[in-house]
């Protein structure tokens, strides 16, 4: 009988969002398995390396452990210290005393399994204090301004995926975007606006346009090599939104960024939020207000 699941939750390439995806799933494929525990693997710091974090400075395991041991009687436990190519005997924590058999998941749709458990457990993750410190210094610095937040998703890794997804070079696909972008700060963002942007890409014609045209705007601080890890702040970030989103996800198809998506689940109910479906670009934007 196997009484835990070992999850790693990277493979090669793998995203914030992606990550956290598969830690989410894992959690699922857990509580329907009924498994008491579950051990985590490491966190990759950005997708382009090969550094890594343990998961417990990522997630606050701590908090997790309370709303999950609660709802589901599961456990999760960072795995840093667990030789996952061996099968350790009666590995005891607390509360168990058994063999551990290994078991990896790498990735895990919103709807592959249950779309409103997978949304639950989403919501209810709680990161490491070092993150949300770091997002609560830049957004105290904001004060209480109507400020706007765009996931401007205009990344080289971006820009090679969705350009094929629409059957377009990259060339025309990154000025059809930019283009798009545009249009929609000039139609739905007011210029005195606080608008904060969620971006690796600094140099762009959405940057130039806010340049020239007198935009406030600005981005958020990166604290850490990885990329990854600064997706955790500016996440983070973006819920200090109280007025406008610009992001980049179809609500409908459930297709397009992950990390809007996220952001979008984590937002107050007031705020509009624009949504552009990256698979296609030519599409109309979609309104909502509803989480």
């Amino acid at each position: 009988m196997t009484y835990m699941y070992y999850s790693r939750i990277y493979r090669q390439s793998s995203g914030f969002t992606n990550q956290i995806f598969s830690f989410v799933t894992s959690i699922i494929i857990a509580i329907y398995d009924r498994k008491p525990a579950l051990i985590f693997d490491h966190f990759l710091d950005d997708y382009s390396k090969e550094d890594y974090t343990i998961i417990s400075n990522i997630i606050d395991l701590e908090q997790m452990n309370i709303f999950l041991f609660q709802r589901y009687g599961l456990l999760v436990i960072d795995g840093h210290n667990i030789d996952s190519r061996i099968v350790p005997e009666n590995i005891i924590n607390e509360i168990i005393k058994c063999e551990i058999y290994i078991y990896t998941h790498t990735f895990g749709w919103i709807n592959d399994i249950n779309k409103d458990l997978f949304e639950n457990i989403l919501l209810n993750i709680r990161f490491h204090r070092d993150f949300v410190e770091k997002a609560d210094s830049f957004i105290q610095k904001i004060g209480d301004k109507k400020t706007n937040v765009i996931h401007l998703r205009l990344e080289d890794d971006a820009i090679i995926h969705w350009s094929k997804m629409n059957e377009m070079s990259e060339i025309e696909f990154k000025q059809y975007i930019e283009d798009k972008y545009i249009k929609l700060i000039e139609t739905y963002i007011d210029k005195s606006d606080e608008t904060i942007i969620l971006s690796s890409s600094s140099k762009n014609g959405v940057i130039d346009f806010f340049e020239r045209e007198g935009y406030s705007y600005k981005f958020t601080d990166k604290h850490f090599e990885g990329r990854e890890k600064n997706a955790i702040v500016d996440l983070l970030i973006s819920k200090c939104c109280n007025n406008i989103f610009i992001g980049n996800f179809n609500p409908v198809k459930l297709n397009g960024s992950s990390f809007s998506y996220y952001i979008s689940k984590s937002l107050q109910n007031d705020v509009k939020q624009i949504m552009i479906d990256l698979d296609k670009i030519r599409d109309v934007e979609i309104i909502q207000f509803v989480k």
